[in-house]
């Protein structure tokens, strides 16, 4: 799974309202300054963000809410970015802040790739998939590996198939919640590989499922091996095999008249 949010300051906030269409009755007042501090305690992630219009005698409010405006705002902090290929959490939060009194300066809005799967290799355009140096298929072993210089370059496509270029990503290994988390220039993210369509998904862009194919006889990736999870590690991400017949050396037969 991966999972995306993006960071917008109160100035971000006071940018954004003063793009918005506003009705007659509010279009004549000042924008208050955004203070975070004053909203509504935002416990479920789905709470409007109020907005305080002011003017000599007068005091007016609106609420922004999630679903109108969530993907209007990323767009806006992430110029170039296609909300057409995201979707907003269903069943998370949407957008949090803190609030009552705790100090806060910034609020996040969450989103994540429409489709789970990237399915696109390294190397698209090549007739052949070669495999990345720094990703294996290893029988003896029992796992398929894929190095860090892999999985970043994974993650600069997905960001690049949404419509953002990334030539850096500051990733954090080995997150608290066991998976890969990334930052890069108002945007931030986590993948996890807690589902094995994007596993098989990154075995897929390193060029690994050919290699795969070709001991197919021996080992496979596996779907419905569910005691079976992907490991991240500071090197790399590997992930279990299973081995179709246990591999035996046997030692050549002789006889009596050998040697």
């Amino acid at each position: 799974m991966l999972s995306l949010w993006t960071v917008l300051q109160a100035s971000d906030v006071e940018a954004y309202a003063a793009s918005l269409l506003l009705p007659s009755y509010v279009a004549h007042l000042q924008l208050q300054s955004i203070d975070f501090s004053t909203q509504a305690r935002n416990c479920h992630g789905c709470e409007p963000l109020r907005l305080t219009y002011v003017g000599e005698g007068r005091l007016e409010e609106l609420s922004l809410d999630p679903e109108q405006h969530a993907l209007a705002m990323i767009r806006f902090r992430l110029p170039g970015i296609d909300t057409s290929r995201l979707h907003l959490p269903r069943d998370e939060a949407t957008w949090s802040w803190a609030a009552h009194g705790e100090h806060s300066e910034s609020m996040r809005i969450f989103f994540a790739p429409t489709t789970e799967v990237l399915g696109r290799r390294v190397a698209p355009n090549s007739a052949a998939s070669v495999p990345l140096p720094n990703a294996y298929v290893s029988v003896t072993r029992g796992h398929a590996f894929v190095g860090r210089t892999a999985v970043e370059a994974y993650l600069r496509a997905w960001l690049d198939h949404l419509g953002l270029t990334r030539d850096t990503l500051q990733c954090q290994w080995e997150s608290p919640s066991g998976g890969i988390e990334f930052r890069s220039d108002g945007l931030g993210g986590e993948l996890l590989l807690d589902n094995f369509p994007m596993a098989r998904d990154m075995l897929h862009f390193a060029g690994l499922d050919t290699v795969l194919a070709q001991v197919a006889d021996l080992v496979e990736f596996r779907d419905d091996d569910r005691d079976s999870f992907p490991t991240i590690a500071e090197e790399g991400v590997y992930l279990p095999l299973c081995l179709r017949d246990e591999m035996l050396i046997q030692p050549i037969k002789t006889t009596a008249n050998d040697g």
